[in-house]
């Protein structure tokens, strides 16, 4: 019934998406060409943009590979031998109730976003979000049967996906050019989804898995450090310049007042 009920409240944000908002085209009568080789500059030129698309695409990857594999982690972590997975009115876990969680984790940390840049910068909590994340999906690893503790970690991992969405969206905006910002982003995504269309053909241990995820993480993790420590050492530079202008604007005040009392004085 809620999954059943959940059209009706797609099909009206479609019809308040159609009617309300405008699409940026951009220019149709530019080569596609041009999309790819102006991105391919812009993560050149620009090592922040680098670091961004690296953390996205890790972070996306581990959190695709979750979707896919959070409800065998759950079921093995029963350790009974004998399970129906086929038995729809008697279920081994309450995939309704774990999505709704899920999902209410994930708006709680869509929510707390707004919080945390009361504080700081999405470039300073995130470095904690993302290994806060690569932590949770390290609980299948060392504690396969342990229920309870795994679910509570997903909980927090669907938590920080919640804070990544309006973090990510926001650095964007800062460092990636509008006109190319999507194909940046696709170089990025691409590989990435590959190896993970790989990972789950393979059929893989679930611990595997998510040591695939928690090593994803780590690096993405490690992306956001270098990235933040990129933003430190452009704040420095700003305000040497302010206090540049302003030492220069003080001198020449200076100098203005001293020529104006000596033309009074003659």
């Amino acid at each position: 019934a809620p999954f059943d009920s959940a059209i009706l409240s797609f099909i009206a944000m479609c019809i308040l998406l159609i009617t309300t908002w405008s699409e940026n085209y951009g220019d149709a009568s530019a080569p596609i060409s041009q999309s790819f080789i102006s991105a391919w500059t812009a993560i050149k030129s620009d090592r922040k943009i680098f670091f961004l698309g690296v953390v996205q695409a890790l972070f996306e990857a581990s959190m695709y590979v979750f979707v896919l594999e959070w409800t065998p982690a759950l079921t093995e972590a029963l350790n009974i031998s004998n399970i129906d997975k086929t038995d729809n009115t008697n279920p081994p876990i309450p995939h309704g109730y774990v999505f709704a969680g899920y999902m209410v984790a994930m708006m709680m940390g869509s929510n707390s976003f707004k919080v945390f840049c009361n504080y700081t910068t999405p470039e300073s909590f995130m470095r904690s979000i993302v290994f806060i994340s690569a932590l949770c999906l390290s609980v299948p690893i060392f504690m396969p049967y342990g229920q309870g503790i795994m679910f509570a970690a997903f909980l927090v991992f669907e938590f920080c996906v919640g804070v990544f969405w309006p973090a990510m969206a926001t650095m964007r905006s800062k460092y990636v050019p509008e006109e190319a910002r999507a194909t940046v982003m696709n170089y990025f995504r691409i590989p990435l989804n590959l190896i993970v269309v790989i990972i789950l053909l393979k059929d893989f241990h679930l611990k595997v898995i998510f040591m695939s995820c928690v090593f994803f993480l780590v690096l993405a993790g490690i992306s956001m450090v270098l990235l933040h420590k990129l933003t430190l050492n452009i704040k420095p530079a700003s305000a040497a310049a302010n206090v540049l202008t302003v030492v220069q604007h003080g001198i020449k005040s200076a100098q203005v007042e001293s020529t104006d009392e000596n033309q009074s004085t003659a």
